[in-house]
């Protein structure tokens, strides 16, 4: 790459060199000059063709040499077009084109390159706006800079030779020949320009290269992490910027237009003490080669270097500011003073910008290191993770240091950059409390010794290693509570925030918050092991196989059960028979009375079928119990429940079941198998239950004896039946951490919170739910006060096709039509929701209306035809939001198909979405989420009404 820039360094220098005469002569020829009016050249009739030579020439070697990339053809576009822009202003001077005109159409360019090239995923509004300006501004700071023979010129000298090795140091193979064009081409302009001036760069030449500059530096910024990416630009335009604030500062203070030409830039004071105007041209090359190698340096050693290249410039230009000049007389003493507390306050706010960037270099090295950790856990190296997550803390704790700093104070007076060092800062905090939290989960995860089959404490021979259990006990709760705390800390901050913090913010909440409940679920689970196996006395399990084929609102009706037998952590699979040998008691079980009320009509407590008709699994699963003991007068400990999709998953640890009629089943045909063609193949019952109770029975022995195919599944296949809730336990001596662990099912209000449920139930005794898909959308619109209000519609789709068997179609009642689905539709909202209207297919319809576990509960039946689609749609009026804040649980039935999901959030106008869930899509004040509720979901937006 060294060399390809070299090469093309050279030539753009000796073409450069060989086509300034032309321009000259035919500059002059053709009147295209310009009449000198600054001061340090000559009084002769000079032609701006040299700018238009070097633009032309930097803009061909970048063609040929640069090769395609988006980004490189991006810069190349605005340079020719700000080359045009240029050639225009110089052919119509003195009056050029109007800076109302000239100026949009410099933003406009640079828009263009932003947009097209130069952003980066995940940069918002703010990398945007920063990136316009610092484009427009490059570019007139460098228009500003050509005042005087050889200053501009020997400027983009430096700047080139600093960018192409900046560019060769990030392996940019577009990007290099072009920085080394341009040291080149401007080595061959300053032969004609840099003693007596025979030819200027122009506003051809001052704006195209000053825009070039301006992109290199913006892309050489990408090197660093979030902050100092916009620092390290600034740093490199330092020469350019320096200059122009010196001079318009100048202005200012002296009460002169600061868009008149004077004799007050660095060069002309330069001048005025005496050095020559060759020696100001040096001075701004080298200083521009500096300003570049400054943040060379800082990429390879620490960012916070880049502070000291935008100091130390800074700190020259005041210095030159008070320096003689020719046409600015001294300043009073009274402006002086002013001028003297602004500047040290300014110069205390720069100061503190120091640690705030510190701080988002460390904890962004602080992220990489716990991903890196992640990644050494998952390959079961807990000693190479606990180094990395220790080293995490380290960088997160220095990064709470630095904004701890009493040099931070200043900034924080400021709300809008207050609240964001703030946010940095609860980051900081919750980075460091997390990556204890990782270093005690590595602990934990030592007690366990790896097994041959690399299943730590896993199932073997119906047994399970509790000892390990009990020794990581304490080191999970540990990291349970450090990561609860570590999110606490994150989400404690308000106020808006640029995008980049609170994405951040954002993306540290949510992967917390999954760590965090990973964390406590694996911590209820150390609890809740010895009791389910029995470790202490004797325990018996009611194993519970649902059906979503005709769909209760915990996953099905019972197909089959069974008895687990616990005891010294050893657990036996008893029996595993049919529904059709549940014992039924004549006179039933008790029930809350909130359950007698809204289901008694459907028998549920004589008749097993519908005992699972409430959506609060630990109800459904005592009554169970209840059930059972009247029914044979034994008492058991608690219930598993374990629908098709979850049996599914366990197929993808144990591996395939050998069936003589079926032949292989597996996790890929065990579904359209089981849920569907066995009974179109065997209309026969007990031939049907026979096949299933096989293939259960199969898979449920080898996953006692710990006959794993694929070990690597079983985390994932248990995750995946947790969330979606295909796995759900009852166990009363330990029902805390059984919610804790996701396991129990239950509803759970939340006081303050949007809720979301919608349940359905197969009321025509058949099998058409195999062909029913579900789409929920939900629009809720939040007014000033916080109060909410929405609309929310179900619509159930009948996929059922012609000529199925009436063991699946039906019908169950005799006037019913084949393949109906015939839905009992429940609603759950919070107690402070009221349904003001409902409608059925598109027609005003009554709907039922409970109470129940703190929700109150809309219900309707909703019949649809095979091949149609049916709708419940709900007028809903909600209580009222802490302010400035939307949160919605959406809780899913497990059910066989994941519902379509659509949200849409409108909020109050004139409203700044601060802080929302990750893949929420944020529009002005309406957010939205589209997608499938293969889990429960968490919906929160944070937004500011104060703008």
């Amino acid at each position: 790459m060294l060399t390809l820039a070299a090469i093309t360094g050279g030539v753009a220098l000796v073409v450069t060199a060989a086509l300034m005469p032309l321009a000259i002569r035919v500059g002059q020829r053709m009147n295209l000059v310009v009449q000198p009016r600054l001061f340090g050249r000559g009084a002769a009739r000079i032609t701006y063709l040299g700018g238009v030579v070097l633009g032309l020439v930097v803009i061909s070697a970048g063609l040929i040499a640069g090769g395609y990339s988006r980004k490189l053809w991006a810069i190349l576009a605005g340079m020719s077009l700000f080359l045009l822009i240029g050639y225009i202003d110089d052919r119509f001077s003195p009056t050029g084109i109007p800076i109302k005109v000239k100026f949009p159409l410099q933003l406009a360019v640079s828009a263009g390159v932003w947009f097209g090239g130069l952003a980066l995923p995940g940069d918002g509004p703010v990398e945007a706006i920063f990136a316009i300006f610092l484009l427009t501004g490059g570019v007139n700071a460098f228009n500003l800079l050509d005042n005087m023979d050889g200053i501009a010129g020997s400027s983009f000298l430096g700047s080139g030779i600093g960018l192409a090795a900046l560019m060769i140091f990030a392996g940019d193979s577009f990007l290099t020949p072009l920085a080394a064009a341009l040291a080149g081409a401007a080595l061959g302009f300053l032969f004609f320009n840099f003693r007596r001036g025979r030819a200027y760069l122009g506003d051809s030449g001052s704006l195209s290269a000053g825009f070039l500059v301006s992109a290199l530096a913006l892309e050489a910024g990408s090197q660093f992490g979030p902050g100092w990416r916009m620092v390290a630009p600034v740093a490199i335009l330092s020469v350019p910027a320096t200059d122009a604030w010196v001079a318009l500062l100048s202005r200012a203070l002296h009460r002169i237009p600061v868009f008149q030409g004077g004799t007050d830039h660095i060069s002309h004071r330069l001048v005025f003490i005496g050095l020559t105007s060759q020696a100001a041209a040096v001075i701004h090359g080298l200083a521009s080669v500096a300003a570049a190698a400054g943040v060379l340096f800082a990429v390879g050693t620490r960012p916070e270097l880049l502070l000291a290249v935008v100091g130390s410039f800074a700190l020259g230009g005041m210095l030159l500011l008070t320096l003689k000049q020719h046409d600015h007389g001294p300043l009073p003493f009274k402006r002086r003073l002013i001028w003297i507390i602004g500047m040290t306050l300014l110069a205390a706010m720069l100061l503190s910008v120091a640690p705030a960037l510190s701080a988002a270099s460390r904890l962004n090295r602080a992220r990489r290191l716990m991903v890196e950790g992640g990644a050494a856990l998952r390959s079961a190296d807990t000693a190479v993770a606990r180094v990395k997550f220790d080293q995490a803390g380290n960088w997160a704790g220095k990064a709470k240091e630095d904004l701890g700093s009493p040099v931070t104070a200043p900034a924080r007076l400021i709300p809008f950059v207050g609240s964001n060092l703030d946010a940095v800062e609860a980051l900081a905090d919750g980075a460091e409390l997390m990556s204890r939290a990782a270093v005690e989960a590595t602990r934990a995860l030592d007690a366990f010794p790896a097994t041959e089959n690399g299943v730590a404490a896993g199932l073997s021979q119906g047994a399970i290693d509790l000892e390990s259990w009990a020794q990581a006990e304490p080191q999970l709760r540990r990291a349970a509570s450090l990561a609860a705390d570590s999110v606490s800390a994150a989400s404690s901050t308000r106020g808006l925030l640029v995008p980049a913090i609170g994405r951040a913010r954002d993306e540290f909440i949510s992967q917390g918050t999954s760590l965090r409940d990973g964390l406590s679920g694996a911590y209820a689970t150390s609890r809740i092991l010895p009791v389910f196996f029995g470790k202490d006395s004797p325990r018996s399990w009611f194993l519970v196989i649902q059906n979503p084929v005709e769909l209760r609102a915990t996953g099905g009706f019972l197909g089959a059960f069974g008895i687990l037998r616990a005891e010294g952590g050893r657990l036996v699979l008893e029996s595993l028979e049919s529904n059709i040998e549940l014992p039924v008691p004549a006179g039933g079980v008790g029930a809350p009375p909130e359950y007698v009320e809204r289901y008694d009509r459907f028998q549920p407590r004589t008749t097993w079928s519908n005992v699972n008709m409430t959506a609060d699994f630990p109800t459904a699963a005592g009554l169970m119990l209840d059930l059972w003991r009247e029914g044979t007068g034994e008492s058991l400990n608690g219930v598993i429940a374990v629908d098709a999709v979850g049996l599914n998953n366990l197929l993808k640890v144990v591996g395939p079941s050998q069936h003589p009629l079926a032949g292989t089943v597996n996790s890929d045909n065990f579904l359209p198998l089981a849920l569907n063609q066995v009974y179109i193949d065997y209309p026969n019952k007990e031939d049907r239950v026979d096949f299933l109770l096989d293939i259960a029975r199969d898979v449920w022995t080898r996953l006692l004896e710990g006959d794993f195919r694929d070990t690597t599944a079983m985390v994932p296949a248990i995750g995946q039946s947790v969330s979606g809730r295909h796995l759900q336990m009852f166990v009363p001596e330990v029902q805390e951490d059984v919610e804790a662990a996701g396991l129990s099912g239950a509803l759970d209000p939340v006081v303050g919170e949007d809720f979301v449920l919608v349940v359905g139930q197969n009321a025509a005794g058949n099998k058409i739910d195999y062909y029913a898909r579900r789409e929920i959308s939900y629009g809720v619109e939040v007014d000033d006060e916080g109060r909410i209000s929405g609309q929310l519609e179900v619509v159930v789709s009948n996929h059922a096709p012609n000529g199925l068997p009436s063991n699946v179609a039906g019908p169950y009642l005799p006037e019913d039509p084949a393949g109906l689905n015939r839905s009992y539709l429940s609603v759950y909202s919070p107690r402070t929701t009221r349904v003001k209207t409902a409608e059925v297919d598109g027609f005003v319809s009554g709907v039922e209306s409970h109470v129940e576990k703190g929700f109150n509960v809309v219900s309707r039946f909703l019949e649809v035809l095979p091949g149609k689609t049916g709708s419940l749609e709900l007028d809903l009026e909600g209580g009222r939001m802490a302010q400035g804040e939307y949160r919605l649980q959406v809780r899913r039935q497990p059910n066989l198909y994941a519902d379509d999901f659509v949200l849409r959030v409108r909020l109050p106008n004139r409203t700044v979405v601060t802080a929302a869930t990750e893949g929420l899509e944020v529009e002005g004040n309406y957010v939205t989420w589209t997608g499938k509720l293969s889990s429960d979901k968490e919906f929160f937006i944070r937004y500011d009404s104060s703008v």
